[in-house]
């Protein structure tokens, strides 16, 4: 059903125009470490970022979103 299937992935994202579709995420992790990076999508998706028909098993949280220190709120339209 899906094109790809990643093991153990995340994806670090930083500005806008990102990408991401048609995908399994499967983490491997069954602990929840708040210390820990293991979140399928990290950091902050600018305007005119797409992610779509993405499945996420097994992760600290499917989505971690951020704003770079010092700048504006960078996820938009996400």
């Amino acid at each position: 059903m899906w094109y790809t299937v990643l093991n153990g992935a995340k994806f670090y994202g930083h500005g806008g125009k990102i990408g991401v579709y048609d995908l399994l995420i499967e983490g491997g992790i069954n602990v929840r470490d708040d210390e820990a990076f293991t979140n399928a999508f990290h950091g902050a998706f600018g305007q005119c970022s797409v992610i779509q028909n993405v499945w996420i098993e097994h992760t600290k949280a499917g989505l971690w979103l951020t704003q770079p220190i010092g700048e504006k709120a960078r996820t938009n339209g996400l």
